[in-house]
């Protein structure tokens, strides 16, 4: 009978087995409490999430969206030429607000169980997937610091050969002699920059990035306005900031009266 092979180990047709025994003490700490907190379901205890789907079908949603429709039509054609006119514009506007209010408490009935459903299960998702994220980051880094170190070493050996040969030719010119051969230091060939096994190849490309060192010599093309500072300090009644124009927008604001129902406002006269 075929020996049942080690879900965990990476070898091929065991060529080179560098399968090691996992135990909980290789585990890192917080990986292992992530997985006591959220071990996977079996078939057996997976959970049934039971949603509410097609708002349009809703009777609520259905009337809400009416009123919404009749507003529409009476706020296209009402026309605001008198104070009287404001007045009956401020019951509509007052309906119109609790009618979104309304409406976005239905929208939350159906979205907040189906978002709360989807946190979890990304959230178990992160938990499960932790070991193979880290194993994948503490790879790549081991290799990359090899790679790294080897380059380091080949540039230290051209470096002293170089030392080396400068130091033989100003000898040969005090002597007045001819330069005699220096004996160099071996130079290692570069590292490979790829590495194909059969499962799979291995390679790495240079990827540019960049690190502030003084921003006052940064054009001006790749700075940004902090909005939401700017924003803040007009807000708190800054007078004048260089280079930005303060100035005032008017908004109609609405507060309805929550101790009093607003009745259906007749329409103005058109």
């Amino acid at each position: 009978m075929e020996q049942q092979k080690d879900p965990l180990y990476c070898g091929v047709k065991g060529k080179h087995r560098t399968d090691t025994a996992v135990t909980k003490e290789s585990i890192p700490l917080n990986v292992r409490r992530s997985l006591r907190r959220k071990q996977p379901m079996t078939e057996q205890g997976q959970n049934t999430a039971i949603v509410r789907t097609n708002p349009d079908a809703d009777i609520a949603v259905q009337q809400l969206y009416a009123e919404a429709a009749k507003l529409l039509v009476q706020a296209d054609a009402m026309v605001v030429a008198t104070e009287a006119h404001v007045a009956i514009a401020t019951d509509k506007l007052t309906l119109i607000s609790k009618l979104k209010k309304a409406l976005q408490e239905k929208r939350k009935e159906f979205v907040d169980p189906l978002q709360a459903y989807v946190k979890s299960i990304n959230e178990v998702f992160k938990t499960m997937g932790e070991p193979v994220e880290l194993a994948d980051q503490t790879l790549r880094a081991k290799v990359s610091q090899y790679r790294q170190e080897q380059d380091r070493k080949r540039r230290e050996i051209q470096e002293i050969n170089r030392l080396k040969q400068e130091a033989a030719q100003r000898e040969s010119e005090l002597k007045g002699q001819p330069a005699e051969p220096v004996e160099l230091v071996p130079e290692p060939s570069p590292a490979p920059t790829r590495s194909t096994t059969e499962g799979g190849t291995l390679g790495q490309r240079r990827v540019p990035k960049w690190r502030l060192l003084d921003i006052t010599k940064v054009p001006v093309q790749y700075l940004m306005v902090d909005n939401g500072r700017v924003t803040k300090a007009v807000k708190a009644g800054i007078g004048s900031i260089p280079g930005i124009e303060i100035y005032y927008d008017t908004l109609v604001t609405v507060e309805a009266n929550p101790h009093k129902a607003v009745p259906d406002a007749p329409d103005a006269p058109f």
